[in-house]
């Protein structure tokens, strides 16, 4: 037998009866557009490409996997890096309590310096024009603001070594 399904957009899409029974088991969950793909119940590469399909279509342009940070460039200026939002993540306990954002990442890093006394590097990987050097870009601003103002997650002023730490 044959199926023909409809696509997002609305594209007939033919599958044998064979290739029906291959593919992944759909979950409610996977098509909300979790923040967290690590929260999904069954986690395959579709289950992720739609998330961050999802998540993308509302602006929302950051995912996470745990720690790792998917990030989809939006080519449109967003407003998401107010100064509200960098205190945000610099005041919070973890980064995980907040939304996916290039701030967490950033807050991880800097918590780490800070608390675990260890060297820290944050991989920036993409194709050209997927906005590497931008989010390298809102990185150090994150970075330069919270040494500057003495702000983070420890709740005091004067980070002690982090601006050393971080030159």
């Amino acid at each position: 037998g044959v199926a023909t399904l409809l696509g997002e957009a609305g594209e007939a899409v033919t599958f044998s009866a064979d290739e029906l029974t291959s593919l992944a088991q759909v979950e409610e969950q996977q098509l909300e557009g979790v923040e967290d793909i690590c929260t999904l119940h069954t986690v395959h590469e579709a289950a992720l490409l739609h998330a961050t399909r999802t998540r993308y279509a509302r602006k929302e342009i950051y995912t996470r996997v745990s720690r790792i940070l998917i990030s989809l460039n939006p080519f449109a200026p967003l407003p998401i890096y107010s100064p509200e939002t960098l205190r945000r993540h610099a005041d919070a306990a973890d980064s995980l309590d907040l939304p996916p954002h290039i701030f967490g990442t950033g807050h991880d890093a800097m918590r780490g310096l800070r608390e675990g006394c260890k060297d820290q590097a944050i991989v920036i990987s993409g194709e050209s024009g997927a906005g590497k050097t931008e989010s390298a870009k809102l990185l150090l601003s994150y970075v330069a603001q919270v040494v500057k103002t003495g702000t983070g997650s420890s709740g005091s002023h004067g980070i002690g070594g982090v601006e050393e730490k971080v030159m």
